[in-house]
């Protein structure tokens, strides 16, 4: 239930519903504040689900264009969420990764229907 907290402690929505009208307009992270690489994250979805996937590497360059910036370092900055809320995620990134794969396992992804 504290992933479910976590959410809606989060919702912009919510926020402004509780009297914080800071909300507004705001971008909020929700989530885990672990750092962790595309490549690990990538290597612990195929563990957790047991995919027999390849992962495929691209150069940034290829995949979005030599025009287009990449951070080297990403790490949530979750600071406006405690700041409007008075609250931090309690989900570890595997327990947010346990319940997104069981979606998608109960609900399939709506956007590969074609």
């Amino acid at each position: 239930h504290d992933r479910c907290e976590d959410l809606q402690t989060g919702s912009l929505g919510q926020l402004e519903q509780r009297g914080r009208p800071a909300a507004a307009g705001q971008v909020v992270n929700v989530g885990s504040a672990e750092r962790v690489t595309i490549e690990a994250l990538a290597k612990r979805v195929k563990a957790m689900t047991g995919s027999a996937s390849d992962i495929v590497t691209e150069p940034f360059e290829a995949a979005y264009g030599a025009d287009m910036e990449d951070m080297r370092d990403r790490q949530p900055d979750l600071t406006r969420l405690f700041e409007l809320t008075g609250r931090r995620p309690r989900a570890t990134l595997d327990e947010i990764l346990t319940d997104a794969i069981a979606h998608f396992r109960q609900y399939g992804d709506p956007d590969a229907a074609g």
